[in-house]
C-alpha cells in the first residue's frame, strides 16, 4: 500500500518536475530579452532608420506574446518567442550601428567634396584618386537611399580610404594643423553645448558620431581631414542656433 501511494505521489509530481526546467529557462530568457530591448531602445529610437525601428517593434510584440504564453503555462512556447524576440532586437541594433556609420561617412564625404568644389584643389593632391572617391561616394549615396546600408557603408568606407590617402600626402606642418584642430574642436564643442537643446535626436546623434570621428582622425594624425569634418559639424550647429 505504501509503495502504491509513493508511485501515485511521484506520478502526480512528475508534470511539475518536468515543467520546472522549461519554466526557469523561459523565465531567464524573458528577463534577458527584456533587458536587452530596454538597453537598445533609446539608441534605435533616436535614429530615423525604418528597418531598425520595424525590427525593434516586432521584437517588442514577440516579447509581449512570450509573456502571455508564460502566464498560460506554455513555457516552451514562451521560450521560443523570447528567443525570436532577442534575435530580432539584436538585428535591429546591428542595422542601427551600420546606419549611423554609413550616414556619418556620407556626411564627412559630402563636406569634403562640397569644400573642394568651392576651393581650388590644393597642389599635390591626386585629382584622379579624388574623382574615383567621388564616384564611390555617389554610389554610396544611391545605396543609402535604397536602404542598402551595409553596401553603402562599404562604398563610402572605400571612398574615405582613398580621400585619407590623398590628404596624407599634404605638405602643411603637422604641428600647426594639430594646433588648429584642437582650437577648432574647442569652438565646436562650445557651440554644441549652446545648441544641444535645439537639435533633433537624429541631428544630435549625428553630431556626437562626427565628433567621435574627429577624435579618431586626430589620433591617426589625419588633421586636415579632421578639420573638414569639424567644418561640417560647425555648419549643423550654426543652423540650429539660427532657428
Amino acid at each position: 500500500m505504501k509503495k502504491i501511494f509513493v508511485i501515485i505521489l511521484i506520478l502526480g509530481l512528475l508534470p511539475k518536475i518536468l515543467l520546472a526546467g522549461p519554466r526557469e529557462e523561459a523565465q531567464l530568457q524573458l528577463k534577458l530579452t527584456k533587458d536587452y530591448i530596454s538597453d537598445i531602445k533609446p539608441v534605435v529610437s533616436r535614429i530615423n532608420c525604418r528597418k531598425a525601428l520595424e525590427l525593434l517593434y516586432s521584437s517588442e510584440n514577440l516579447l509581449m506574446l512570450a509573456y502571455y504564453r508564460f502566464t498560460q503555462g506554455k513555457y516552451l512556447e514562451a521560450l521560443n518567442f523570447a528567443k525570436e524576440a532577442l534575435t530580432k532586437a539584436k538585428l535591429s541594433f546591428s542595422i542601427s550601428k551600420i546606419y549611423i556609420r554609413a550616414r556619418v561617412n556620407l556626411i564627412i564625404l559630402g563636406s569634403i567634396f562640397e569644400r573642394l568644389k568651392s576651393l581650388e584643389i590644393p597642389e599635390g593632391l591626386n585629382r584622379e584618386l579624388l574623382r574615383r572617391a567621388l564616384g564611390l561616394y555617389g554610389d554610396a549615396r544611391g545605396l543609402f537611399k535604397e536602404e542598402k546600408y551595409l553596401a553603402s557603408l562599404r562604398k563610402s568606407t572605400a571612398a574615405l580610404d582613398i580621400v585619407k590617402s590623398v590628404f596624407r600626402g599634404g605638405k602643411e606642418d603637422p604641428k600647426i594643423l594639430k594646433s588648429r584642430l584642437q582650437n577648432e574642436f574647442e569652438v565646436v564643442r562650445n557651440l554644441y553645448r549652446m545648441s544641444r537643446n535645439r537639435l533633433s535626436p537624429e541631428k544630435s546623434a549625428q553630431v556626437e558620431a562626427l565628433l567621435k570621428t574627429v577624435s579618431n582622425l586626430e589620433q591617426e594624425e589625419k588633421y586636415r581631414l579632421a578639420l573638414f569634418v569639424l567644418e561640417r559639424v560647425k555648419r549643423i550647429l550654426k543652423e540650429s542656433i539660427k532657428r
